[in-house]
């Protein structure tokens, strides 16, 4: 413990000064209060043994400078007085001094008077640990509670606040006229020990109530503003309503725009049959090589209309989901397909029962097989077929050794930028296969390498159920 003294006398300090090196205290001393003021270290101390009559300031006034530097609990001053007089001890106790000693007494007095001091400053210090650790807990305690978004207190069967010590303004928001309201809830989480909530409005702001049972006749309450929640709710059911509305316009649209058309499209057709029929004759080759032309782009135009149309339908069909046989599935759309003898198709692994719309899934396979099949120039056409569980998914491949997809095709498909491509074909057939994957949370991605073959991988979501099985 450290100590110091301000005594004037040097015979007195260096006594004091051995009193208390006895006792093993780290001692300082000083001839006046000046010298001891202005060394910067005073309020170091936690035991300050000060003489009455120093000269220039006395003991009373340095005594008063002490209890201003730290808290009075953690110093303890004892003032030194030659003569025993009441006013003196009265001005000495009123400038704040623990204690004071007669010179005369001072060799008896001073031991057991230490004792007292290390007392006291052992316990004011182990108090103000305990209290600043105290205050830390509950300043602790109050940040995380004020970072909820909540405000909890408990109510009795009659819906009164019990305590507001941690929310003092909760009683504003849960009101007499909703406690009367609240009662017949909290009576039926007394009863059932059960959880309920109680949604209410009160000055255009809107409250969630979570009741639960606490005590016997008592319950928490975990109040909580849900205005915004309930703003977002109707702001988002407004925005749905526009979008089906938007959605309903685009597909009456899409029909109208494929009517009128396709229209002209037929009449272009027809008019180029009817030049070659009526004057097959008068034109020559040349001619009729433009003729074809044009009846072919119109066909081709004819295939993308319908095609525009198929994408922007494609996912909105209202359609119950069962389980497909995924196998089975593959089955039917080689017998619809009906592929020359030069193409093999090898199922690599085995396939699940899966839970989705029939006709979307069909559609998925259907598109990227049937590309595969009539794209296929090789003499002995291999179309390999599997799938694999991948990280919540099912991940299937089709990779065929076909002449591979342009570049312009795959990044056309990736970017859906365009939808027109090469090879006289149309890529609406695999845009919508990406569709229809993405409106299931899953992922399309191609490789291809010319000449040699095109790998297309597509994921769908893997749901467990009990009747999910490998065949």
């Amino acid at each position: 413990m450290r100590t110091l003294i301000v005594e004037d006398e040097p015979v007195s300090r260096r006594l004091i000064e051995e009193i208390y090196k006895q006792r093993n205290h780290m001692v300082s001393s000083y001839e006046s209060a000046e010298k001891a003021l202005s060394s910067g270290t005073i309020e170091k101390y936690a035991i300050y043994i000060v003489d009455l009559m120093l000269p220039g300031i006395d003991g009373i006034e340095l005594c008063k400078k002490i209890k201003k530097l730290k808290p009075p609990q953690l110093s303890y001053v004892i003032i030194i007085t030659a003569v025993e007089q009441q006013d003196i001890i009265e001005r000495v106790l009123d400038a704040g001094a623990d204690d004071f000693i007669l010179k005369s007494t001072i060799s008896i007095e001073l031991k057991m008077r230490i004792k007292i001091a290390e007392r006291k400053i052992m316990f004011s210090v182990e108090n103000h640990i305990i209290q600043k650790a105290i205050k830390t807990i509950e300043n602790r305690q109050f940040q995380l509670i004020n970072s909820i978004p909540d405000m909890l207190f408990f109510a009795n069967e009659k819906g009164q606040i019990i305590d507001e010590k941690y929310f003092p303004h909760c009683s504003r928001y849960f009101p007499d006229a909703i406690r009367k309201k609240a009662s017949t809830i909290i009576l039926e989480v007394l009863k059932k020990s059960e959880l309920k909530i109680m949604n209410y409005k009160l000055n255009e702001k809107y409250f969630e109530a979570r009741i639960t049972p606490n005590a016997s006749k008592e319950v928490l309450i975990i109040l909580r503003d849900v205005t915004e929640r309930k703003e977002n709710e109707a702001q988002q059911e407004k925005l749905l309503k526009k979008i089906a509305f938007i959605n309903k316009e685009l597909k009456e649209f899409a029909h109208i725009v494929s009517h009128d058309l396709k229209t002209p499209l037929r009449s272009i057709n027809s008019l180029a049959s009817w030049i070659k029929e009526d004057y097959y004759n008068v034109i020559d080759e040349k001619g009729k090589k433009y003729l074809d032309d044009m009846q072919e782009k119109a066909r081709l135009m004819h295939s993308l209309i319908d095609g525009i149309l198929r994408y922007s339908l494609a996912g909105e069909e209202k359609e119950e989901k069962v389980k497909i046989d995924i196998k089975y599935l593959l089955s039917e759309i080689l017998r619809i397909l009906s592929p020359t003898e030069n193409i093999k198709f090898i199922f690599e692994t085995e396939f699940p029962r899966l839970y989705f719309e029939k006709n979307r899934i069909e559609q998925i396979f259907l598109n990227i097989i049937s590309n595969a099949v009539k794209y296929n120039d090789k003499e002995k056409g291999v179309i390999k077929v599997g799938c694999k569980s991948e990280e919540g998914f099912w991940k299937f491949y089709i990779i065929d050794n076909g002449p591979g997809m342009p570049k312009v095709v795959e990044n056309n498909i990736k970017n859906m930028n365009k939808l027109l491509t090469q090879n006289n074909g149309s890529g609406i057939g695999l845009s919508i296969v990406k569709k229809l994957v993405n409106l299931y949370g899953g992922e399309v991605s191609i490789t291809s390498v010319k000449k040699k073959g095109t790998s297309f991988y597509f994921t769908l979501p893997r749901v467990i159920k009990k009747e999910e099985v490998y065949v």
